[in-house]
């Protein structure tokens, strides 16, 4: 009875699977390994009883790290090298296509490769870092003021230009100093009738 021992070959179609890259990018990949991290944080100091909100976490980008291998020819390869070079330092954004989960708005961040001997120098493994690209849509306007009802510092508030102001004269109620013992003075110049009067008010 013989051992059958696979052969590179056999191993190297074993490895395909139906992860892909989309719009043709890096085709005929193998994944050799995947590590998924969804990062992000939560407020680490203690904070009071029920104001714990949404903002006391925050969401970091998807990072994929892969093991990919590539087989054919020297210049395939080569190809395979330009294509990688070109995606580091584009701004392109891809997907990443697993069975399950579709990554969408990945770019390459960093790559390395390495060729090994056993493999015959026909194959080339790449280890590479995807990261997402999270966007945000800005609205650009006019309108930047900020109304007392938008926010709760007055501070805050935008003034509002009023325009220039006509000066007017004032009337006589409006002139008034508000205090009764400087009204009586003003209004009376017979000393005694004004110390009377000053008596009578202080009581």
């Amino acid at each position: 009875m013989s051992i059958i021992i696979p052969s590179a070959e056999d191993y190297r179609k074993s490895i395909k699977s139906d992860w892909l890259f989309s719009d043709n990018v890096l085709p005929n990949a193998h994944f050799l390994n995947i590590d998924i991290k969804y990062g992000g944080s939560v407020v680490s100091s203690p904070i009071e009883q029920g104001s714990f909100f949404s903002y006391n976490k925050t969401t970091e980008p998807i990072e994929i790290t892969a093991t990919l291998g590539f087989d054919g020819s020297n210049t395939y390869l080569q190809t395979v090298l330009n294509n990688l070079n070109t995606l580091k330092t584009s701004v392109t954004t891809f997907s990443i296509i697993s069975p399950f989960f579709e990554f969408q708005s990945m770019t390459l961040e960093s790559y390395d490769y390495s060729l090994r001997s056993r493999d015959g120098l026909g194959v080339l493994y790449i280890k590479a870092h995807f990261i997402e690209i999270k966007e945000i849509v800005i609205n650009y306007g006019d309108n930047s003021t900020i109304t007392q009802a938008q926010s709760k510092n007055v501070s805050a508030v935008s003034t509002v230009q009023g325009g220039l102001k006509q000066a007017k004269t004032p009337t006589k109620e409006e002139t008034k100093t508000g205090n009764p013992i400087m009204d009586v003075i003003k209004e009376n110049k017979n000393d005694a009738e004004l110390l009377l009067q000053i008596g009578n008010f202080l009581g």
